[in-house]
């Protein structure tokens, strides 16, 4: 796949493409409605099938006060765009400059000149330009005009309820990442790199690898999770995470942390990189009278999240990636 950032110039462009346009921040259900949209039309024309997209949420820059948390990380949104099967990526820094744009600019220079586009795909909701001025029936007219096509994706549903990316970060928000998997079409993961931890749970013959997370991604609710890990050496392992502030050890002071335990894994993993991947929420996060007591918890709910995700790690973890695409 081809990953081109517009502030280092568009030379590698292959021009005349099929473009969907959106942040994308998850790349979830309605966003892969839309990629498989534009590869559709794509085959047709037989040409290449490309993403538009930003590399900040437009909000971030437009109302920093409401800036939303992310689901997925720039890196992890361009990997996501490869497993779709996404030819060629066009990453565009949002700026003021940039969002001053009208529609009408917006078309003419970027879609129509800049990317040379044949056609785009948008949703339903699609808005772009100053203020967010332009529409999906604004679209199709500027097209009529500067010779592209468009096609508008219709709304995506789960469960009776729209698909968005807002959607999903409120699932998360309430520790339901069983609906946001749904809404996804894979597990909600998070990211970080493995730092050292205090060793509580080494002591209790139970370690956790504590990751350190980007900050502004969409943390689960507090509480303890079914999860696979992805280990940097590709491995999959059934494992517990908790997210919270180990109130039964008074660590508040340090924040929120994400801890896991992998399941049947052992050797070093400090400064390697993990991916946890959420696959339901076993209990809210607790303060238990003892050590032995939370020792004979975390035991049950690794029994829990072994019968969940499967005692074959690396099966549960393929299985569980392979849902986007479906």
């Amino acid at each position: 796949m081809n990953i081109v950032f517009a502030s280092e110039g568009l030379g590698s462009v292959t021009p005349r493409a099929v473009w969907a346009l959106g942040t994308f921040d998850g790349v979830h259900r309605g966003h892969v409605a839309l990629l498989r949209a534009a590869q559709r039309q794509a085959r047709e024309k037989g040409l290449p099938a490309g993403a538009f997209t930003f590399d900040v949420n437009p909000i971030e820059v437009l109302a920093p006060q409401r800036r939303p948390l992310y689901l997925v990380s720039l890196q992890r949104k361009l990997e996501l765009f490869e497993e779709a099967g996404v030819d060629q990526v066009v990453v565009r820094r949002f700026e003021p400059e940039f969002a001053a744009c009208s529609p009408q600019e917006f078309a003419r220079a970027v879609l129509a000149e800049q990317l040379g586009a044949e056609h785009v795909v948008v949703g339903y909701d699609y808005t772009f330009g100053r203020m967010g001025q332009g529409t999906p029936v604004l679209l199709v007219q500027l097209g009529v005009e500067l010779g592209f096509g468009v096609t508008v994706v219709p709304q995506v549903k789960v469960d009776g309820v729209p698909v968005s990316s807002t959607a999903i970060r409120e699932a998360v928000a309430l520790g339901d990442v069983e609906r946001a998997a749904r809404m996804l079409g894979r597990p909600h993961a998070v990211d970080g790199v493995v730092e050292h931890g205090r060793g509580v749970g080494a002591g209790m013959g139970i370690p956790t690898a504590n990751l350190r997370t980007a900050k502004g991604i969409a943390l689960p609710a507090r509480g303890v999770y079914a999860c696979v890990v992805r280990t940097q050496d590709g491995a999959h392992w059934p494992a517990v995470c908790n997210i919270g502030t180990r109130p039964t050890f008074s660590d508040e002071a340090r924040g929120v942390r994400v801890e896991a335990h992998l399941v049947g894994a052992s050797g070093d993993f400090h400064n390697q990189r993990m991916t946890v991947q959420f696959v339901q929420r076993l209990r809210p996060e607790m303060v238990f009278s003892d050590r032995a007591e939370l020792v004979a918890q975390i035991r049950a709910d690794i029994v829990r999240a072994v019968e969940l995700v499967g005692s074959d790690a690396c099966g549960a973890g393929l299985q569980l990636q392979g849902r986007m695409l479906e």
